[in-house]
């Protein structure tokens, strides 16, 4: 688990297969960005599009806003 904007993803180099990165603007909820192999788990579990789905890590709710490659 990484703490990170999408200044972060830009020196890296990561590319979103889809939705968003996390914004500055994100204050008031836990939101996310997960990789392909927890988009994929969560498909095979039944979420068609994990985007906006709730996911738990640790103790607390984060809801996806994007996927990366």
């Amino acid at each position: 688990v990484l703490g990170a904007t999408q200044d972060l993803a830009d020196i890296v180099k990561i590319e979103l297969a889809e939705g968003r990165f996390i914004s500055t603007l994100d204050t008031t909820f836990n939101f996310c960005v997960i990789g392909d192999g927890i988009a994929t788990k969560m498909r095979s579990a039944g979420a068609f599009n994990p985007i906006g789905s709730q996911i738990l890590v640790g103790r607390k709710m984060f809801t996806v806003v994007g996927g990366a490659k």
